[in-house]
């Protein structure tokens, strides 16, 4: 050409191998100053390093409505080659460095050579001003005309700069709340009045007094027109008499799903572990009770759940509750101590053969 540049093309075609070097040769006496034979070149070579993974091009390609950290509806890489993104490409929206949201990575083609990868949030999101975001896109997210070439993971910093600050999330309801004694952790019932989505992975936890994390619980998300719940099951977690627990939401578990990104700030919900005696109970609360093989339950909550236990911690019934008033048979024991568990409360109840009749046996335990 012209300018003294040549290009080497291999008719073929050659897929090599990712993660070496190779030396391409020209031998000497192939290239000459055009028409002049006598200026015939020594050898030329160069090495050819095959990588398995590219880097984003400058910041200055860092799009987000041309860097202005306030709003936005999308977000953009760019890369120095043209990029694919695979199937389950995803970006990653975190804020003071957890997690937060997730988006479809999709590519997008420019010119002169630049490849985009787009995440966009389908509406328009209010970045907190003086709070620290990054986008981040993982490693092996998209690929180059080759699949096993790769990015390298991308990621931007900023501060957001919207006009003013955002209140965090409070819960409305917890199942634990004002719990004084439980003898085990089963499922907990977190509510939300305003419209919440959960975060990538996000998990209740349970620790104790010194902030040990026990046991975590994958978080679950449903709603009607009313309410959101964040339910999250510990699967029966036991709980000692003589210790105190706490339920855990981390940081930004709940995260709001309008334009302003709210989220919860790291909340403690204290537990006491233990039994309620039945003859300690509130009227004003369930009672529970025995007559024979005979369980009563009055003032109960339709949908709440109720276990019995054995004095072995033997699951002997596990039900719903479908009326305020039920009798509910158990199985024909002898004599023992039985755990009642109600909406996450245990009692702790006899069963005694006896011909009283019910009312009376809860007025009057002995």
């Amino acid at each position: 050409m012209p300018c003294d540049k040549f290009f080497i093309e291999f008719e073929d075609g050659l897929d090599l191998p990712v993660g070496k070097t190779y030396r391409a040769v020209i031998p000497a006496g192939l290239l000459y100053r055009n028409g002049d034979p006598a200026t015939a070149d020594e050898e030329a070579a160069v090495e050819i390093r095959v990588c398995d993974t590219f880097d984003k091009a400058d910041d200055k390609y860092f799009d987000l409505y041309n860097n202005n950290f306030s709003t936005a509806q999308s977000f953009l890489f760019k890369f120095y080659l043209y990029v694919w993104a695979f199937d389950d490409a995803e970006m990653s929206l975190l804020r003071n460095g957890i997690e937060i949201m997730r988006f479809t990575a999709k590519e997008r083609f420019g010119d002169f050579d630049l490849g985009y990868v787009e995440g966009t949030f389908g509406k328009e999101l209010n970045f907190e001003k003086g709070m620290c975001f990054s986008f981040v896109l993982p490693k092996g997210s998209v690929h180059s005309e080759r699949e096993d070439i790769v990015n390298k993971e991308v990621r931007k910093d900023f501060v957001g700069k919207y006009h003013s600050t955002f209140a965090p999330i409070e819960y409305e309801s917890c199942s634990v709340a004002g719990a004084s004694a439980l003898t085990a952790l089963d499922e907990v019932n977190v509510m939300y009045t305003t419209p919440v989505q959960l975060a990538p992975n996000a998990r209740l936890q349970l620790v104790d007094a010194d902030g040990n994390v026990l046991k975590e619980a994958t978080a679950v998300l449903s709603h009607n027109d009313k309410a959101y719940s964040v339910d999250a099951d510990f699967a029966g977690f036991p709980l000692n008499d003589s210790d105190s627990y706490a339920l855990c939401i981390p940081e930004a578990t709940v995260v709001g799903s309008g334009s302003d990104i709210t989220v919860n700030q790291r909340t403690l919900v204290p537990i006491k572990g233990g039994v309620v005696s039945v003859e300690c109970a509130n009227r004003k609360q369930p009672l529970v009770s025995l007559c024979g093989s005979t369980l009563s339950i009055s003032n109960a909550s339709v949908g709440d759940r109720i276990v019995v236990y054995d004095a072995a911690g033997i699951i002997i019934l596990r039900i719903t509750v479908t009326a305020t008033d039920m009798q509910l048979p158990l199985p024909q024991r002898s004599h023992g101590v039985y755990i009642v568990k109600l909406n996450g409360t245990a009692y702790k109840v006899n069963m005694v053969y006896t011909n009283v009749a019910p009312q009376y046996y809860r007025n009057n335990p002995k």
